[in-house]
């Protein structure tokens, strides 16, 4: 704790004036309950966000700490705050302000009338720094009848003191602030048509339509649209210009950079912006090449951030769109609830990207250093090169680039804030409101609406404060330890930065302009660039590390996988010898499907990768190659099969991730797209090599015609037309008939997204609504010459009996029924007469 001197210096810089205590007819301690990012989480983890620069406390001493940790009643005498925070992702934070920001929450803990307000939905719950809830389940010091689990509760009588009272006619709980990594405004969805790079206010902003699905490509109820001004208790209103007590105000805090995150397996340093867009629209690059995109869900404020700042409206940064939201860890590791998309939080993305060797995520650039796997060299950052806003130069998230955040600069930053039902700055100056600052004379300036916590007000304007005096003499002694200060250190203020994104866009624009920082603060940048002590200043962030092959990735155990390892306990390589999960991972390994060990994946990776799969089902022992090229000196006896080679994630090295290569990992050096056809040509030709066995599927086709090496390509869907575009090539049932045909037709007519007749992968305004594994002929475009490619396969025979009768009219009727994509004779979109009349025709038509 710190003196009077202090407030001494304060009131010699003319920081301080005559001040009261927020609540002094009242008993502390009072309860501020708050919800929503993971990317400002480290701030609400600090002891630094609760130290009085104010004087909250009226006690005319600064510096203490007003939230110390007490586990239990009596509380310390010394505690005047109780802080809750609940890290969902910032439009569910938004959104359980929207629904308990002015009515009570009493029910217990799980009960749906609480909506999301509930520990399942959340990563992680905090109590004056303590957790309470961890990964969706209560820890020991929850209390079940309360919602959330969360420890305690408020009175109800106004005073907002702490209360352990459970009877909801004395006692609830009122979400009172939400944290977001964006302005309120960009999770706000205009209704409008939709389109994929539409920016915050547009209409149709936010309101993409497609749903999740399961990995099985059965339909999934994970929504990616953004949140509704419509919640449980009422709606809220976000025109601040004529506020009510159901208004949701931003403060601004601080700019967030969020990082394109990359394992070392995916084998890339740094990337187009226009390709990183197109990875986290579709799943696949502009190429083609199907890396594994993790996403959050879409409520989370990172996902917005990053969306935004990539030119993408972030209810179309889907990623893979595999899965309902989850905040489990066991959804991180790989087997068989491995989930790449839909993470509750940054932790859950930060370990799956870690997991996946073929993955790219994204998370707030600070946990590099604060959860430490960049100072580890467990994986990295991409260098973003802006080329979508003109941008000639990769640029990494080093604390120079930070600063300029231009084009040429690292511009992928939230402008981040705290959303609260009420505007804390036109509280009395006793909170830090309206006339705290000497210098403030007069009637507040805008509507006056004050949140009904008083101690909200008081929380808000002690961060923003000190925040503001830390702009006005960086690192000077009144603000040592205060909020501003920690900010400084781990994020962006305002005022640093030669540019800014556009808070408020023309909605005519198709992506968030960057423009010249008109508040920009010369002093306050050369501090944070030379004395600040700011993260992004480390090594670390400066270059990518090319002398690591990352982290040993974890799979769930109790399972036996391909590798036969006793309950999945770890990996075995080539020598041997036992991998434990979470280890240095040894170089050989370092590119993920590189099996000939020459530092790269392509191609020529293609027989020793049969070997390997030959190896796990009874042939002889693989001797993998020695490394070669950028890996040169490594052995291949340190070589681990199922890290070299799981492209789906299910912690296996078998058939389907043969089939993942040679649908989406295996690049025509000619074209620089990714060629399917040389894909599954590659595995036919290697497993007639290594097995004598030309047709590596076992592939069929239904009308009979003879296997040709790499026919398996045209398997891509079936019967119920389950698939799973962008994820894995999961809809092969072994047999090519007309459900595969239709499926390519499906793809360039009566597409909404395709009008001129051909699904072309690199406009992402196409590539948005088809499957690239319907190209055939490894040209990146699906069109009719796709559909010609199949050769014999006869639409009308629904049962690939290869001969029409009247069971085929039996099946199409079946078809048309369950409404399967089959039925869509005419290739119109839709079910009707018609396509029984084009059945009728190809019937008539016969069979070639």
């Amino acid at each position: 704790m710190r003196n009077d001197t202090r407030m001494i210096q304060f009131i010699a810089c003319g920081l301080a004036g005559s001040v009261a205590s927020v609540a002094s007819a009242q008993t502390a301690p009072f309860l501020i309950n708050g919800s929503g990012a993971t990317l400002l989480q480290a701030l609400f983890e600090a002891p630094a966000s609760t130290n009085d620069f104010i004087d909250v406390d009226g006690d005319t001493i600064t510096g203490e700490q007003l939230a110390p940790t007490d586990l239990s009643f009596p509380w310390l005498p010394d505690q005047y705050w109780q802080v809750t925070y609940r890290i969902v992702g910032s439009g569910n934070g938004l959104a359980e302000l929207r629904d308990w920001g002015f009515t009570y929450a009493t029910l217990p803990d799980g009960d749906p009338g609480n909506g999301t307000f509930n520990c399942s939905f959340s990563d992680k719950s905090i109590w004056n720094r303590e957790a309470f809830c961890l990964q969706g389940a209560g820890q020991p010091i929850s209390v079940g009848a309360n919602p959330g689990g969360t420890p305690v509760r408020s009175l109800m009588d106004g005073s907002f003191q702490v209360s352990t009272s459970t009877d909801p006619l004395v006692a609830g709980l009122q979400m009172n602030f939400a944290a977001l990594d964006v302005p309120v405004s960009w999770f706000v969805s205009p209704n409008g048509q939709e389109q994929y790079n539409r920016v915050p206010g547009a209409p149709g902003y936010g309101l993409n339509p497609r749903v999740a699905v399961n990995k099985d490509g059965t339909a999934a109820s994970q929504s990616n649209k953004l949140k509704s001004l419509s919640g449980l208790n009422g709606d809220i209103n976000v025109n601040t210009a004529n506020p009510d007590d159901h208004t949701v105000f931003d403060t601004a805090i601080t700019l967030a950079p969020v990082g394109a995150i990359v394992n070392y397996g995916v084998g890339m340093s740094e990337i187009d912006m226009s390709d990183l867009r197109h990875l986290a629209a579709t799943g696949r690059r502009i190429n083609g090449e199907n890396l594994m995109k993790i996403t959050r869900d879409s409520g989370s404020g990172t996902r917005n951030a990053f969306m935004n700042g990539i030119g993408l409206d972030p209810s179309w940064g889907v990623g893979e769109n595999i899965g309902d939201r989850t905040v489990s860890s066991a959804n991180d590791l790989l087997g068989p609830d491995f989930q790449p998309s839909n993470k509750g939080s940054s932790g859950r993305m930060d370990n799956t990207t870690l997991n996946h060797r073929l993955a790219v995520g994204h998370t707030g650039t600070e946990r590099g250093e604060s959860s430490g796997w960049l100072i580890a060299g467990n994986m990295d950052f991409l260098a973003v090169r802006s080329d979508i806003k003109g941008g000639t130069v990769y640029a990494r998230p080093t604390l120079t680039n930070l600063l300029d955040a231009g084009v040429d600069g690292y511009n992928i930053i939230g402008p981040g804030g705290i959303a609260t039902m009420g505007d804390p700055r036109s509280d009395s100056a006793a909170t830090g409101g309206w006339g705290w600052d000497p210098s403030e004379t007069g009637a507040y300036p805008n509507p006056v609406q004050p949140p009904a916590n008083p101690n909200v007000s008081a929380y808000v304007n002690n961060i923003t404060r000190s925040t503001s005096a830390f702009v006005a003499i960086p690192g000077g002694s009144p603000t040592l330890f205060s909020p501003g200060e920690y900010l400084a250190s781990q994020f962006l203020l305002f005022a640093a930065t030669d540019n800014v994104p556009v808070i408020n866009p023309n909605p005519a624009s198709t992506y968030v302009p960057i423009v010249a920082n008109p508040d920009k603060n010369q002093a306050l940048q050369t501090y944070i660039l030379n004395q600040s002590g700011n993260v992004h200043g480390l090594p670390a962030f400066q270059t990518f590390n090319t002398n690591t092959a990352g982290r040993v990735p974890g799979r769930t155990t109790g399972v036996v996988y391909s590798d036969g390892v006793a309950n999945g306990d770890n990996y075995i390589n080539q020598a041997g010898n036992t991998v434990l999960y979470g280890t240095s991972l040894n170089m050989r390994n370092k590119i993920a499907y590189d099996f000939n060990g020459d530092g790269v994946r392509d191609i020529n990776d293609a027989e020793e990768m049969m070997k390997a799969w030959h190896s796990r089902n009874g042939g002889p022992a693989w001797v993998a190659p020695d490394g070669t090229g950028s890996i040169a000196g490594t052995l291949g006896s340190e070589a681990i099969i199922e890290v070299l080679g799981d492209g789906n994630g299910d912690g296996n090295f078998d058939a389907e991730d043969l089939r993942y290569w040679a649908d989406g990992l295996v690049i025509d050096g000619s074209t620089g797209c990714v060629n399917r056809v040389a894909g599954f040509t590659a595995v036919d030709n290697a497993s007639a090599s290594v097995t004598g066995n030309a047709n590596f599927f076992g592939t069929t086709w239904a009308s009979g015609q003879t296997y040709a090496a790499g026919d398996s390509r045209f398997d891509i869907s079936n019967t119920a037309g389950l698939t799973t575009r962008g994820f894995a090539p999961t809809g092969a049932d072994g047999v090519i008939d007309a459900n595969d045909s239709n499926y390519v037709m499906a793809q360039f007519t009566g597409n909404p997204f395709v009008t001129d007749g051909e699904a072309t992968w690199d406009d992402i305004a196409e590539a948005v609504g088809f499957d690239f594994s319907a190209d055939m002929n490894g040209d990146c475009v699906v069109d009719q010459d796709d559909v010609d490619a199949f050769g014999g396969v006869c639409y009308a025979d629904c049962d690939g009996s290869g001969s029409l009768n009247i069971f085929d009219y039996i099946c199409f009727g079946n078809a048309y029924a369950a409404g399967l994509p089959y039925a869509d004779c005419d290739g119109s979109g839709s079910l009707n007469i018609f396509d029984y009349i084009c059945f009728g025709n190809e019937y008539a038509a016969g069979c070639p």
